[in-house]
């Protein structure tokens, strides 16, 4: 779906998501929050050319009272957040385990 090297860490830099969108046929997603859902139909709509969103989110996510967004998370000026950190984690020295996840999955961990 890309040319990305998988033994290679890119630079994750603007134009690097902008070269993302434009390698991939395809874009899959699966949203944790609504701002990252607005974000990516926010996104969808703003592209110069479609390509097919997948969104893997389920309907109970949308509806669960945790997963909420502020607006200021909407406003002009944000934008898509790929890695959203959890802000009850202690500080990274006390870290023993690190476990990413997405969507609904996170709240059940909770």
């Amino acid at each position: 779906m890309s040319i990305d090297d998988p033994d290679t860490l890119p630079d994750f830099s603007d134009k690097f998501e902008v070269q993302q969108l434009y390698d991939t046929n395809w874009i899959v997603a699966n949203c944790t929050t609504p701002a990252n859902y607005f974000h990516i139909l926010r996104r969808q709509l703003a592209m110069p050319f479609r390509k097919p969103l997948i969104i893997m989110s389920p309907k109970s996510l949308l509806r669960l009272p945790e997963a909420r967004s502020s607006f200021d998370d909407m406003t002009q000026g944000t934008s898509f957040r790929r890695v959203i950190s959890d802000a009850s984690v202690p500080a990274s020295e006390d870290v023993d385990k690190l476990v990413f996840c997405s969507g609904k999955v996170y709240y059940d961990l909770e």
